[in-house]
């Protein structure tokens, strides 16, 4: 048996990069979301984190929507909104309470894009796309059927064996995102010396094809269904846009093919404590530059400050912490099956506290050119 035999790769860069840029406005090194015009003319609806100097995965990140293709309408609109929302209210109410007063439908999802951009349903999907991408020849250009993606997401068909339509809509509204929104990062490679940084400009994914079944839709407009409409194709091409580490053959990660997907009904994604402690792990496993046998060693702090347990009553925080860490102990409903996390071990400093992970090499193991 191979070593990859029950593994997928999956890029180095973008396990990196996950975490940060995933972060939402609780997160404390959130800027005000802006909008900007760069040098070209072009404007862009963004986001911006500052870095943290604390740890190197703490980077300087900001996603943007690049907004050439609106009409005067819709531009005189996004202005009119930016000026009137309260950012703080949205963060104190919710994201989708504090943006349902915007009745232009473009604009209300243009906002819900930027400050939900890789929450864990989009990254699931993106989970789902590598692995599919390994399945089909390890190249960038991934394609899939929408059904099936739905599927391994653990939603459930309606009596006539549809998918329901808002679930179908959320897909493609998903990614749509992925296919838009820019991520500007310092390039990894760049000289910490130089007189000046140099930054990365780079989209998760691009949308380059997509296939309707005949004898149903005559027409299908991708970008039109994610900004007014509830619909989806039946299926996409889409090509990753971090997949390098896994050409070069090293500074990627093996994830197992068996993970779990499944979102839970009725739940928001936001919520979903367990997918954001599991990819905020795998990209500490890549910046750590973990070798299989040693701990991961993580502050309390972060831990706490990515899964955006803020909340005043502390020990309530440490207590959903811990219970995430027991589910990822085990690998979906199984409580006998192996999870990510094989033990932990909270060991108090005198100015820290640290959680010593032993992540389980049967789910997740980082293969560097030294391994």
């Amino acid at each position: 048996m191979s070593e990859r035999e029950p593994f997928f790769r999956f890029d180095g860069q973008i396990a990196r990069y996950l975490p940060r840029g995933g972060a939402t406005l609780k997160n404390p090194d959130a800027q005000t979301p802006a909008l900007r015009r760069d040098d070209r003319g072009v404007w862009f609806l963004e986001m911006t984190f500052t870095a943290d100097p604390d740890h190197p995965s703490e980077i300087e990140l900001t996603r943007r929507i690049p907004l050439d293709n609106l009409s005067e309408e819709d531009w005189q609109n996004l202005q009119h909104w930016y000026a009137n929302l309260d950012f703080k209210q949205i963060i104190a109410q919710g994201i989708s309470n504090g943006l349902e007063k915007i009745e232009d439908t473009r604009v209300q999802r243009l906002f819900m894009s930027l400050l939900t951009f890789l929450n864990p349903r989009q990254v699931a999907v993106l989970i789902y796309l590598y692995r599919a991408a390994d399945e089909q020849g390890s190249t960038p250009q991934v394609c899939f059927e929408s059904n099936e993606l739905l599927e391994a997401l653990g939603y459930s068909r309606s009596n006539d064996g549809r998918f329901p339509a808002e679930v179908r809509a959320q897909l493609n509204r998903d990614l749509v995102a992925l296919h838009r929104m820019e991520l500007v990062i310092p390039d990894p490679e760049q000289d910490a010396n130089a007189s000046r940084a140099v930054y990365l400009v780079k989209n998760i994914l691009r949308i380059e094809k997509f296939a309707v079944d005949k004898g149903g839709r005559k027409t299908f407009d991708w970008q039109k269904a994610a900004d007014y409409t509830h619909e989806l194709a039946d299926g996409y091409t889409v090509s990753l846009g971090f997949f390098d580490t896994i050409k070069r053959g090293s500074d990627y990660l093996l994830l197992s093919k068996d993970i779990d997907l499944k979102q839970k009904p009725n739940a928001q994604a936001s919520r979903n404590y367990r997918m954001k402690l599991q990819t905020y792990l795998w990209g500490r496993m890549a910046w750590d530059d973990l070798q299989e046998g040693q701990y991961l060693n993580v502050s309390l702090a972060y831990l706490l400050k990515h899964l955006e347990l803020f909340g005043n009553n502390k020990s309530r925080n440490k207590a959903i912490l811990y219970e995430v860490i027991e589910e990822l102990k085990r690998e979906g409903e199984d409580p006998k099956s192996e999870g990510l996390i094989v033990d932990y071990k909270e060991v108090v400093n005198r100015k820290s506290v640290t959680v010593r992970f032993k992540i389980n090499p049967n789910r997740a193991r980082r293969k560097s050119s030294a391994s």
